[in-house]
This record gives structure tokens, C-alpha cells and sequence, in this order.
């Protein structure tokens, strides 16, 4: 692997995610801003704001507060200009609309608290798998808006009647995933730790897949991996639900946590009913949220860590296929690697041989964010002050 940096910053990064159609990327970052890049490999060099062949195309910055999440609309082309278009949302914020050519602010849409009818910032958002409606996660409740009507709230979502109702899904809500094969089934994960399904027409709760992972626990000290290992015990699995992902094909929906080292896999299948297929190893140690890419083939998850390492799972037999941590890899980093996001544009393709030695197909690559908020610095360190970078890398 070999990879080059794009862009060095004092400021710590929150993520990185290509466009659809993978031509244009985003990256966050803790200072309200958001980077627009045209991943375009052929551009003129003499361009000043060409680093590494990629060019920044725009930067947006919020007026105040953190950003919460971004996401893009899921039908961006080549072809149509203006489908390059993207959602933000924030501390104190409304959610925006954004142009990813230019910067300019296309549309708001304004969560009001129905009781006290003031604005709400949501904490989660999501188009939907047609595009036209925005679901936006808040707390114990999720908003629809509809995308071409700017602050209409077609629908208000609770999922838990009270704070202190038994049922239901209580806290922030946290993360948002619609299923990629149109089944009109979307995940929804919690601070509290839950992931629940639910149906887009209907927002019925389908499954609790927290309620599941309890009995499956209840029944069997220890998953059926290939670990075996004592960390896999139930208990050890309290953290907030940080990012959700689906496989290409709807059967698999992959969870992170903050403070927690594992990615659960749900088997979404009829067969499977929404039970913990594996649990993937990869160090988390703080409240970030950690990233994770899955390749278009289905097979393979990729994943950031708090170790500055990245770790390739094989999603057939749950094993480990890599990680930089035992290699001398001129990629690695000497920071948190928060985000990761692959370049499905180039297919992406792993083997490995019997001597656990693998290789990617040519052209592969990701590109990678780091940084952690609680990493200080001295007044005296100019080069420590640098350290935070996105970066490309080529498998």
C-alpha cells in the first residue's frame, strides 16, 4: 500500500465520503467546514488549488456549532451538474442544502419541537433510497421533509412514546441507513445503543435488533465466531450506536460503537432474522465516531481505529485479512483514523492466499481521515500542530 497526502490541517477531521458516482468527495472537519473536492486525476498541476490531483472545488462553513452529520444525495452523475448536491447538520443549526460545485446554500429544513414549537438540530439525516424525502433523527423521534419543499415536515416519527417508556427506541438518534436493494427498509441506530428497523411507508418497527442480540446472548455465553474470545460476552457492548452500513445486497447491516471494540454484523436474511452473524475487532477507546467502508462486491468491510491502523474483516468468514498495525506500510499515520471511505468508481477486490498474505487489484484505493479532539498540543510543537491529514490511499 502507498498512499499521499491531500490536504494537512492543525484542526482535527471528521470524515471523508465520496459522491455516489464517486467523481467528487467531502470531507468535515471540527471547525464547522466542509471541503468539496473534484477527484478528478486528470487536472491541470498549475492549478493552485490542485494537491495531489484533487481539486478543492468550493469550502462551506456553518455560522456556528459542530457538525452532527453529512450525507449526499444518492444520485449524483457526471452528466448533471446539479445533482451535486449534499445535507448537512449541526449544533444550533437548521439542516442545509448545499451546492458541492460552488458552496451555495440551496435549501433549509427546521425541526420544531411540536410542544414547545421551538427549532431543533437534528442529530442524524439521511435522503432516502428514491431521493426525494430527507429523514432527519432527533430525539426519540425522526422528521421526513420532503426534499423539493424546503422546512415541510410531511411526517413526525416517534419511536419512544416517553423518556421513561419500556418500549420502543429511546435517545438521540444517532445514525440512519436506508437499505441499498429498495425493500423500503431503513436502520436507525441510537446513543443508547439500539439499532431498530423499521418500514419507510409505514415507519413500523420491523425488528429491535438490540432486543435479539439480548436473547441471542441470554441463550449462548459466547457468539459462534472464530475468536471464541472472553471479550465477546454480552456486557461488554453498551456503546452508542455511531455508524451504521449495509451490504450491497440488503442481507448484512453492519454497526459501530463509540467505546467499544466491535463492529456487529446483523444477519437481515429471513434466516437469519436479524441475528449477530460475527463481531469484528478493531480498537476503539472514545466517544468518536469511527468510520467503515464495505467493498462493492459485499465481501470485504474496511474500518479506521483509535490504534492509527486500518483493518480489512472478511464479511464470508468474519476473519481478519489485515491490518497495517503489523506492517512497516508508508501509509500508516500517527493519529485516530476516523474516516474511510473507498473509491467504488475502481473495483475493489481482495485475496488471500494460504499464507495470509493479500493482495488488492489494481487501481484500488480510499481515502482516509484522521483526528481526535482530545489529542493536545504544545505552543512550541509547529510540526505536531500539522498532524491531522486526508489522505489517499492506494491498495
Amino acid at each position: 500500500m502507498k498512499s499521499h497526502i491531500i490536504l494537512n490541517s492543525n484542526i482535527p477531521f471528521l470524515g471523508v465520503k465520496y459522491s455516489p458516482c464517486h467523481t467528487k468527495f467531502l470531507v468535515a472537519s471540527t471547525t464547522s467546514k466542509i471541503y468539496s473536492y473534484d477527484n478528478n486525476n486528470n487536472v491541470n498541476n498549475n492549478n493552485n488549488n490542485n494537491v495531489n490531483n484533487k481539486t478543492l472545488l468550493c469550502t462551506v462553513t456553518e455560522p456556528e456549532g459542530s457538525i452532527y452529520d453529512f450525507a449526499w444525495y444518492p444520485y449524483t452523475k457526471p452528466s448533471l451538474k446539479e445533482s451535486y448536491i449534499f445535507l448537512s447538520t449541526g449544533s444550533g443549526l437548521p439542516i442545509h442544502l448545499w451546492d458541492a460545485n460552488n458552496g451555495i446554500l440551496k435549501a433549509s429544513y427546521c425541526g420544531i419541537n411540536k410542544n414547545t414549537e421551538e427549532h431543533m438540530s437534528a442529530i442524524s439525516l439521511s435522503f432516502n433510497t428514491h431521493g426525494n424525502h430527507i429523514y432527519a433523527g432527533y430525539n426519540r423521534e425522526i422528521l421526513i421533509f420532503d426534499a423539493n419543499c424546503p422546512s415541510t415536515i410531511l411526517e413526525r416519527r416517534p419511536t419512544c412514546k416517553t423518556r421513561k417508556s419500556k418500549h420502543g427506541q429511546r435517545g438521540l438518534l444517532s445514525t440512519i441507513a436506508f437499505s441499498p436493494d429498495f425493500s423500503g427498509m431503513y436502520a436507525v441506530g441510537s446513543y443508547n445503543g439500539s439499532v431498530c428497523l423499521y418500514e419507510e411507508n409505514s415507519g413500523d418497527l420491523l425488528l429491535d435488533l438490540k432486543l435479539i442480540e439480548e436473547e441471542q446472548f441470554n441463550n449462548s455465553s459466547f457468539l459462534n465466531d472464530t475468536t471464541n474470545d472472553e471479550s465477546n460476552k454480552f456486557h461488554q457492548h453498551n456503546g452508542g450506536i455511531t455508524h451504521l452500513a449495509w451490504s450491497p445486497n440488503g442481507h448484512l447491516l453492519l454497526a459501530g460503537k463509540r467505546k467499544d471494540d466491535t463492529i456487529n454484523v446483523y444477519d437481515i436474511r429471513g434466516t437469519g432474522n436479524g441475528k449477530i452473524l460475527y463481531k469484528l475487532k478493531r480498537p476503539v477507546n472514545n466517544n468518536q465516531r469511527i468510520y467503515f467502508d464495505i467493498d462493492p462486491s459485499g465481501k470485504y468491510v474496511f474500518s479506521g481505529s483509535t490504534d492509527h491502523s486500518i483493518y480489512i474483516y472478511s464479511l464470508e468468514t468474519g476473519k481478519l485479512v489485515y491490518n497495517n498495525t503489523q506492517t512497516s506500510d508508508d501509509h500508516r499515520v500517527n493519529d485516530v483514523i476516523n474516516g474511510f471511505s473507498l473509491n467504488k468508481g475502481i473495483p475493489t477486490s481482495v485475496s488471500n492466499n494460504n499464507n495470509n498474505n493479500i493482495t488488492f487489484s489494481s487501481g484500488s484505493s480510499a481515502l482516509v481521515t484522521t483526528g481526535s479532539r482530545e489529542t493536545q498540543f504544545t505552543d512550541d510543537d509547529e510540526e505536531e500542530k500539522k498532524k491531522y491529514t486526508l489522505c489517499e490511499i492506494q491498495f
